[in-house]
C-alpha cells in the first residue's frame, strides 16, 4: 500500500481499526514504520532498510544482492 492510515489498513485486512492502530503504533515505536500526521489523519509508511556497499560505499536496499552503483555482490550475514 505504500502509505496508509489504520482505517485504510483495517478495510484491507478485515480487522478492527483500533487493533490495526495498535499494531502500527507498536511498529512505529520500534522504528519499522514512519508515522506522519497530515491534518486529522495519521499515515504509516514502511522504511526501506539499507546497507553500505563495501566496494563503493553506496547505500543499497537490503533486499538486493548486488550494489546498484558498482555491481558488487553484497555479503549477507546469516544468524
Amino acid at each position: 500500500m505504500g502509505e496508509a492510515t489504520a482505517e485504510q489498513l483495517a478495510a484491507k485486512t478485515g480487522r478492527a481499526r483500533a487493533a490495526e492502530s495498535d499494531y502500527l503504533n507498536q511498529l512505529a515505536d520500534r522504528g519499522f514504520l514512519k508515522k506522519e500526521r497530515k491534518g486529522r489523519e495519521v499515515y504509516f509508511q514502511v522504511f526501506t532498510l539499507h546497507t553500505m556497499c563495501s566496494q563503493c560505499g553506496a547505500g543499497v536496499p537490503m533486499t538486493l544482492d548486488h550494489c546498484t552503483m558498482c555491481g558488487a555482490l553484497l555479503v549477507k550475514h546469516k544468524e
